[in-house]
């Protein structure tokens, strides 16, 4: 499935799901369940980063703050496996 958003558009659903994965009170269940749509979401645009026009600064900003949460998401993933199980 080809992508029609922005690189700008899938930022901002990217930034609005990470933020979601990291309110208070969040469930196993719907830490999981948004780490799903979060990876759903990103296989579908994943050719979009490969596509891009260049960035301007703050986009580029963007993309390397979502790149350093969604690592720093797969750590704490790693890392809390059994208790998110």
């Amino acid at each position: 499935m080809e992508s029609t958003l922005s690189i700008v558009e899938i930022l901002d659903r990217v930034e609005r799901e990470l933020d979601a994965l990291y309110a208070l009170n969040t469930t196993a269940k719907d830490f999981a369940i948004g780490c799903v749509t979060l990876e759903e979401f990103l296989e579908v645009h994943r050719d979009s980063f490969s596509l891009i026009e260049p960035l301007d600064g703050m986009t580029r900003d963007r993309v390397l703050t979502v790149i350093a949460r969604l690592e720093k998401l797969q750590k704490y993933i790693a890392e809390n496996q059994d208790r998110l199980a």
